[in-house]
């Protein structure tokens, strides 16, 4: 094996992770890395620590932009890319010592086009492990409702660009790049979506390869401003492309899956950090339903279809919510998310 991978890493006020980051990345088993990091205009003294690995690796590129956002870092590190394989590494978190290695040699076993390999949640110290399944996926499992509902709405699959490999050919023949997280919430699952419409080959493989660290700050643990408009602006993203590769009738179900949980999401963010819960709540509901690619799986949901992948108990909930949301009952939403989240 001896396949050049590049390792993108954008850094912004990371300098109190940002060592453990890159010692994990350069005391990787697997050798043949060229190493990328962005610096985003970070104030702190993030670039005086990649100034001083920089003299001691000569693996490593540094760059330096003004703050841009992480989607755009990452894409101007895809832009200067020359690895057959790419991976996407936080500045905050790391990679275990076999983790590169782990993953090419399934990518070149499997000829897959993006490799997912499982990863640990830290946090407090705490590491919280799943399992996912050593396969390649069929094209009949890749449109199954219930792969696609694991792949994208579990977070041991598909939501992130972390934890993966993507060869770089196939990502390059695609056009794909990551938007502005101050245009969308979610330009991880935004990139692995329009990826996903292409048809890669995925192959997935249950070794822990990255650690994720749940750190005091961060953007996915702190309050989300304007969250249902980024998106709405996801989904219009996505529905566009769906509609113009004529591909949106073979994604409805996913579509579904994605709308119901961005309800969740934009809901649970305001019940935990909103002064006022219950107006904030019924203000992205009305924001959301405004839409009609919202509109149009709401009223699928609560015809029944799409869910019979959810757990039965779940299921219930489920189409009451999406009855009650299409016939603009938002005030009886509004309570019975507030009391899910009660009795949680």
């Amino acid at each position: 094996m001896n396949q050049l991978v590049s390792i993108i890493i954008p850094v912004y006020n990371v300098e109190k992770y940002l060592r453990r980051c890159l010692d994990s990345v350069i005391d990787q088993t697997y050798k043949n890395l060229e190493i990328i990091i962005i610096n985003d205009g970070s104030p702190d003294q993030s670039q005086a620590i990649i100034d001083e690995y920089s003299a001691r690796d000569s693996r490593i590129r540094s760059l330096v932009q003004k703050n841009q956002t992480l989607g755009i870092a990452r894409n101007t590190g895809m832009k200067v890319a020359r690895g057959d394989y790419l991976m996407f590494v936080d500045s905050d978190d790391y990679l275990e010592p076999d983790g590169v290695a782990v993953m090419i040699h399934n990518a070149l076993v499997t000829e897959a086009d993006v490799v997912v390999a499982n990863n640990k949640k830290l946090a407090d110290e705490l590491r919280k492990e799943r399992k996912i399944a050593d396969k390649v996926l069929t094209a009949e499992e890749m449109c199954n409702p219930a792969w696609r509902f694991d792949y994208f709405i579990d977070p041991a699959y598909g939501i992130t660009v972390w934890g993966k490999l993507y060869k770089h050919d196939f990502v390059r023949s695609t056009g794909v790049l990551f938007e502005s997280n101050h245009l969308i919430s979610g330009e991880d699952i935004l990139f692995n979506l329009l990826l996903f419409t292409h048809e890669p080959r995925v192959s997935s493989v249950n070794q822990h390869v990255y650690v994720y660290c749940i750190n005091e700050g961060s953007i996915t643990h702190s309050y989300r401003p304007r969250l249902s408009q980024r998106y709405l602006a996801l989904l219009e993203i996505y529905h566009d492309q769906l509609t113009k590769m004529g591909k949106l009738d073979d994604f409805q179900d996913l579509l579904a899956y994605l709308i119901l949980r961005f309800i969740s999401t934009c809901c649970y963010n305001e019940y935990i950090y909103s002064a006022n819960r219950y107006a904030a709540i019924k203000e992205h509901l009305t924001n959301l339903m405004q839409s009609d690619i919202v509109k149009t799986s709401v009223r699928d949901v609560a015809r029944g279809k799409y869910i019979n992948v959810i757990g039965k108990r779940n299921q219930t909930y489920t189409r009451l919510q999406a009855s009650l949301l299409e016939h603009n009952w938002l005030d009886m939403v509004v309570m019975l998310r507030m009391l899910r989240y009660k009795l949680m």
